[in-house]
């Protein structure tokens, strides 16, 4: 074999193992860290099962918070891993696809000038096969000559066949490959999407860590970390629980409504059983606006008022708006901020005095009935003893009178909203 024939394959083969050659440097790095993540995740899972089975005490509640934020902590390090290892991975890919394709074209080029190498010498080869005698005399050459060129290019021909089926073999081999990643540009897209889909989670997960670390900012505070003040608050969580639930038995339940949202010059009337939100839960719970969404549909109402544009599903998608020692519980705060807006409820003497005064002031008030309480609703204007109220339970419960409904004595809490 020539020496321009060794060069050539020799070029071959460095253009074969340089395709693919490259490794993701970082992959092991990144694929142990998930892996040591998951494990750290399976630890605080465990440990939340273990405190939601013990009694429920402040130190419980805090440990458990402190565990759900934890988690989230990982799952958004989890987040970003993946990203890193997705990215690297795109990289990588494209690079390869790039690679191969412009490889795959030097070939070729390269194929074709060789053929061109080839076919002259196959008509080289054609041309000394076909001499004659006359040729002989004419050329003035030695026959010996043209016996030895012959053979020459008879080693040649056989080289330079078997030489181009190797070169068709690589191509074919290459083609082959290109092929393959091609296939892998569907990898391409596929990966843009879990990356795209990865970040949305990665978002999802640090406001979800926001919401979760004002929960236990919001307990804290209402207890002042007091464990006597916490089952105090659980107490009276479990209490109005119960209160509403016979409330709404009595009611006949609370089946969902079309339709029941109306707004005017005063604000926006809202239903909890409106099926625009009635079936979503309260918070973190399993209890839905349509049952014990009283006071949340009340406050949504009384913040339309005041012209922010809240509603009790925007309330109800707020963990942080609730004290939910467990998914069974859902406390509304009375302090809350929920997109923006802040909703104060401070607590007044439950009297007929306390609410015209409020009235009087252009303030609607949120009163709370029966022991528990067992229902919230919305006074809006009158004064002794006569009040239009918008009720959030019962069906297009607008602007009706408060004693058609309810007696002036089912009347147990009185509450001013502050909305800003």
């Amino acid at each position: 074999m020539n020496n321009t024939a060794r060069l050539f394959l020799l070029f071959l083969f460095f253009l074969f193992i340089g395709v693919g050659s490259g490794k993701i440097s970082l992959a092991d790095t990144t694929e142990d860290q998930l892996k040591s993540l998951q494990e750290q995740q399976k630890v605080y899972e465990d440990k939340i099962a273990s405190l939601q089975s013990q009694k429920k005490t402040l130190q419980n509640q805090i440990s458990l918070m402190d565990s759900q934020i934890n988690i989230t902590q990982i799952k958004i390090e989890q987040a970003k891993t993946q990203i890193v290892l997705n990215e690297a991975e795109l990289e990588k890919l494209t690079s390869d696809i790039g690679l191969v394709s412009s490889k795959i074209d030097t070939l070729g080029q390269t194929l074709d000038r060789q053929k061109s190498i080839f076919a002259g010498r196959a008509n080289a080869f054609y041309r000394s096969s076909a001499v004659t005698p006359l040729d002989l005399v004419l050329g003035g050459q030695d026959f010996s000559y043209f016996i030895d060129r012959l053979k020459y290019l008879q080693v040649f021909e056989l080289q330079d066949s078997k030489y181009l089926l190797q070169m068709e073999d690589t191509q074919q081999a290459f083609q082959s490959q290109k092929i393959v990643l091609g296939d892998k540009k569907d990898q391409v897209q596929v990966l843009k999407d879990q990356i795209e889909a990865t970040k949305k989670n990665l978002e999802a997960y640090n406001q979800s860590l926001q919401t979760q670390r004002a929960e236990k900012q919001n307990l804290l505070q209402a207890t002042a970390s007091d464990e006597n003040r916490y089952q105090q608050l659980l107490a009276q969580v479990i209490a109005e629980q119960a209160a509403i639930q016979r409330f709404v038995n009595l009611q006949g339940g609370a089946s969902l409504l079309s339709n029941q949202t109306f707004c005017d010059g005063w604000g926006c009337y809202y239903n909890q059983r409106d099926s625009s939100w009635g079936a979503k839960p309260l918070g973190s719970s399993t209890l839905s606006v349509a049952e014990y969404g009283c006071l949340v549909s009340s406050s949504a109402m009384i913040a339309s008022h005041y012209q922010k544009g809240l509603n009790p599903a925007d309330i109800a998608a707020n963990p942080a708006a609730f004290f939910s020692p467990d998914s069974s519980t859902a406390y509304l705060w009375k302090d809350i901020t929920v997109n923006g807006v802040r909703i104060l409820r401070v607590s007044l003497s439950p009297t007929t005095a306390s609410i015209d005064s409020e009235l009087a002031a252009g303030r609607p008030v949120i009163v709370g009935l029966y022991r528990g309480p067992a229902h919230f609703v919305v006074l809006k204007s009158g004064s002794g003893g006569n009040y239009v109220m918008d009720d959030p339970f019962v069906e297009n419960g607008h602007d009706i009178s408060f004693t058609s409904k309810y007696p002036l004595s089912a009347i147990t809490e009185v509450e001013r909203v502050t909305v800003n």
